[in-house]
């Protein structure tokens, strides 16, 4: 399960989905709203426009870029690609890499991450990922909202690239961390480096479903893009798309700043209120604390992300999302009533 199902909840204040509490771009809103009449007919299979608009954005020639119906439908459409014998994943993570790797064949070998170290991502991965043809490490990690150190990112890299290893960078949530550009892959991108990316999270677009991959191989990307669906873009996320990178900077600007001075607040109230915070620089909060409180906190109207089945966690896990002041306040005052 994923964080965002609200739909057999009723009316509830949603913490469990970790999307840009600024809210969608006004320009965003509007470009789908005015492109209406372009639902009539099929959207352009290939995104032209929208891979010109991403490729100087990104810096890269449009043949680097593949497009697709959210992130997921781009991890499921390369490990179809890649069909490695084994891919890395580590835990706790996201999980649809592992789900993608097994559905293609892959197994799927799984690095530890350490509590006591804040389930940050250490050197020990380089080794750990010999032999296998696929490595995924997302940055900043999901659920715990930990960045990888810039020199664990070099030598990862240049050891898959030694090694003919394909490393995939999730990068979806660094644009909340403030001078976030540090951690990326892109300045040891190699021709086997991928970068994931969305506009899910910090365009608060989540239900026009678009994502993308920026290659370092021309070829591996094309592979890509010729797998899966032909319309793998609807119109509306699209339009979407192109507007929300006419706002990028200044949007992406002030939900940083937003997101490092909420974020701190709300780790600091819970940590008040005697729960286990982890260190986070993300628009989440990993932490712990009596097992039924997401149970409680869901009869009170308000849903925080259970992590209990997560691969490398457990019961009294929990995931929030770093919201407007006043929701997280409510959240605080919630969770002091529960406990």
């Amino acid at each position: 399960m994923h964080g965002g199902d609200i739909y057999a909840k009723g009316k509830v204040l949603d913490f469990s989905a970790n999307i840009n509490p600024l809210g969608m771009p006004p320009g965003v809103r509007q470009a789908v709203i005015e492109g209406a009449d372009s639902w009539e007919r099929y959207p352009d299979p290939f995104c032209r426009e929208l891979v010109k608009k991403l490729s100087e954005y990104e810096g890269v020639s449009e043949d680097r870029i593949a497009v697709g119906n959210g992130a997921d439908d781009l991890i499921y459409r390369l490990c179809r690609v890649l069909r490695a014998d084994s891919g890395v994943v580590c835990a706790p993570s996201f999980s649809e890499y592992g789900r993608a790797l097994r559905e293609s064949g892959s197994l799927v070998r799984t690095y530890r991450l350490k509590e006591e170290s804040g389930f940050e991502l250490d050197r020990g991965i380089a080794d750990f990922c010999r032999g296998s043809g696929a490595v995924f490490v997302c940055c900043p990690n999901n659920p715990s909202g930990a960045v990888v150190k810039p020199e664990i990112t070099e030598e990862l890299a240049a050891e898959c690239e030694k090694n003919g290893q394909v490393l995939i960078y999730d990068q979806c949530f660094l644009d909340f961390v403030k001078g976030g550009g540090e951690f990326g892959l892109e300045r040891h991108m190699g021709k086997n480096g991928i970068i994931i990316k969305a506009f899910t999270k910090i365009f608060a677009m989540p239900g026009l479903r678009l994502g993308y991959m920026v290659f370092g191989s021309r070829e591996l990307c094309e592979k890509v893009r010729s797998c899966g669906q032909y319309w793998p873009v609807s119109a509306p996320a699209q339009a979407a798309g192109i507007a929300a990178l006419r706002e990028a900077a200044e949007h992406i600007r002030r939900t940083a700043g937003y997101v490092e001075k909420e974020r701190k607040a709300l780790e600091e109230g819970l940590r008040g209120l005697g729960l286990k915070v982890y260190g986070s620089r993300a628009n989440f909060l990993l932490f712990r604390g009596r097992e039924d409180l997401g149970e409680r906190l869901a009869s009170r109207g308000i849903l925080i992300r259970s992590l209990e089945n997560e691969e490398g966690l457990g019961g009294g896990f929990f995931r929030t999302a770093v919201r407007t002041v006043e929701e997280d306040r409510r959240l605080l005052q919630e969770i002091r009533e529960v406990i």
